[in-house]
């Protein structure tokens, strides 16, 4: 059977030796333009050196292309194709006006326009205040910095937060590394899930191995360090810690990757910048058809020979002088009124371009990149397809849920962050910390008004213990207070737990025999009129 093959393509070859070499010029375009990516090659380039050869060939090898990847038994993705998605996600973000929009929100709604963090212990708090405000942090952390971690989790797939701890003050100083830095990562044996270091390579020099935040000395005792590699703390000077040499700092990195796949993380909007450039080859091609349609607003039909052609053309065309850069025979103002004779007649062209159909069309490109951003089409320029209030709650909810998830995942990285931090600074009998994302998501105050009001009514009915009414009411009233920008409102009211006073003892036991329809609200107004040390208290704590 394989001889017979070998025989047949042979043949093929000789008789049809054209249409082969064209088909494997064509493959070979095909195939530079794959590896140097979109970036590199965008469409009319492709096009341009696909000139020569025939449309339907092209059309075949894109089919035959496409029908081989998905034939094939196993599809893995290779640390080249990771970067190349890196690459082309950098140059869709500078370049294209809807990957731009797309990122800009994920921030802004999901990320937050700043971060609170709270730890839970006090001394961890102070620890930790002092991290998140140094000057030495600033670069990473302020304000108006802080969000570029965001940008480059979504553009790059992924950050890697390196924490130098001093082991003389235990102060932490936080640095970034960029996707490219890190060449590979090495984990656990037979065990994929537990990183323990992280390879950055530079030209020249020896590989440097940074250790993960969470791997213990013993699982990083049991990596063999290659000959050509160093730790990063190698060359870091020691001093004597409780009786031991210890290097004065100590690296841990925290790996942020939010689309990961096999432990690197993607570009989160890499699936989409193939119909991103279908939208604006469309919206580019619309705007041509628009500047063609525009250039003759008027159509002038004489009856005269080549001589009336040339002096209709010499009055209604521009004379612009070449030597002096003026126009003897400028156009007519806008509102003029044309006068000719009957050997002239004057047509008003039909200034339509079919913008009706283009709509419905640029929508539907727009549809497929509103559902690989996972945003909504009127957040994305097209106001068109919002219809109405209820409708446009409807159609975000989808994105509301996977910004939550996003908040979720930046929750986490910062609760790692403390718990780092805390552990460079000393121990702590706990790490965990209260993160809040302050974020424009559009939550009606008149509805958590409103629920805080049907909560207290229910109290006041007996359907809901009080205790837990407080509870919900002070959770939404935060709420609010977010919404309307006003973060950490709460932070100054210390919730005192303890016995209660002997005033508040007997108002409870007065309260609940109203309640209990024992005596009446008249009887405790007059019991509590003939107690005036309990009314000053009650003053007191009105006040």
């Amino acid at each position: 059977m394989g001889i017979r093959q070998s025989i047949r393509d042979g043949i093929t070859r000789t008789l049809l030796s054209d249409h082969v070499r064209a088909m494997e010029e064509t493959i070979h375009v095909m195939e530079q333009a794959y590896r140097r990516g979109p970036a590199m090659m965008d469409e009319r380039a492709l096009v341009d050196a696909l000139s020569e050869a025939d449309s339907y060939l092209i059309d075949y090898v894109l089919r035959q292309r496409g029908y081989q990847l998905l034939s094939q038994s196993v599809i893995e993705f290779t640390e080249e194709d990771r970067l190349r998605a890196v690459e082309e996600a950098r140059h869709m973000y500078r370049s294209d006006v809807q990957v731009a929009r797309a990122v800009n929100l994920w921030t802004d709604f999901g990320f937050g326009q700043s971060v609170e963090i709270v730890p839970h212990n006090e001394a961890l708090g102070a620890v930790f205040d002092e991290f998140w405000t140094a000057r030495r942090n600033a670069p990473l952390l302020s304000q108006r910095r802080i969000h570029m971690l965001s940008n480059d989790v979504i553009n790059d797939g992924e950050v890697f937060l390196v924490v130098f701890g001093s082991n003389v003050d235990g102060k932490s100083t936080v640095r970034r590394m960029d996707t490219k830095a890190i060449t590979r990562i090495v984990y656990e044996e037979d065990d994929p899930d537990i990183p323990l270091y992280y390879v950055r390579y530079k030209a020249g020099t020896q590989e440097v191995w940074y250790p993960d935040w969470r791997a213990t000395p013993d699982q990083l005792a049991r990596v063999e360090i290659p000959t050509n590699a160093r730790l990063i703390t190698d060359e870091v000077p020691e001093v004597t810690i409780g009786g031991k040499l210890a290097p004065v700092t100590s690296v841990k990195v925290l790996h942020v990757a939010y689309d990961e796949l096999n432990g690197r993380g993607w570009p989160t909007l890499s699936r989409v910048y193939t119909w991103n450039r279908v939208l604006r080859n469309f919206l580019g091609d619309r705007a041509a058809v628009a500047k063609r349609v525009a250039m003759y607003v008027d159509r002038i039909q004489h009856k005269g020979g080549s001589r009336a052609q040339d002096a209709i053309e010499a009055k209604f065309q521009s004379a612009l002088n070449r030597n002096t850069f003026l126009d003897t025979n400028p156009p007519a103002p806008a509102g003029s009124t044309a006068v000719h004779n009957q050997a002239v007649d004057w047509y008003r062209q039909p200034l339509t371009t079919g913008g009706g159909d283009a709509m419905s069309d640029g929508q539907m490109f727009a549809g497929q990149i509103s559902v690989g951003v996972n945003m909504p089409l009127h957040w994305l320029g097209w106001p068109q397809a919002l219809s109405n209030r209820a409708t446009a709650r409807e159609m975000a909810r989808p994105t509301l849920e996977a910004l939550e998830r996003y908040q979720g995942f930046w929750s986490s990285i910062f609760r790692d962050l403390v718990e780092i931090v805390g552990m460079n600074a000393g121990e702590f009998d706990d790490y965990g910390a209260d993160i809040t994302l302050q974020t424009p998501i559009d939550t009606d105050v008149e509805d958590l008004a409103r629920g805080m009001e049907a909560i207290t009514d229910a109290t006041q009915s007996s359907a809901i213990d009080p205790e837990l009414a407080i509870v919900a009411n002070e959770k939404l009233a935060g709420r609010m207070l977010q919404v309307l920008g006003v973060p950490g409102a709460f932070d100054d009211i210390e919730q005192e737990e303890g016995e209660p006073t002997p005033e508040q003892t007997i108002l409870m036991a007065i309260a609940e025999n109203v309640r209990a329809g024992l005596i009446t609200e008249k009887e405790a107004e007059d019991y509590l009129s003939t107690e005036p040390w309990l009314a000053a208290k009650i003053g007191e704590s009105e006040t």
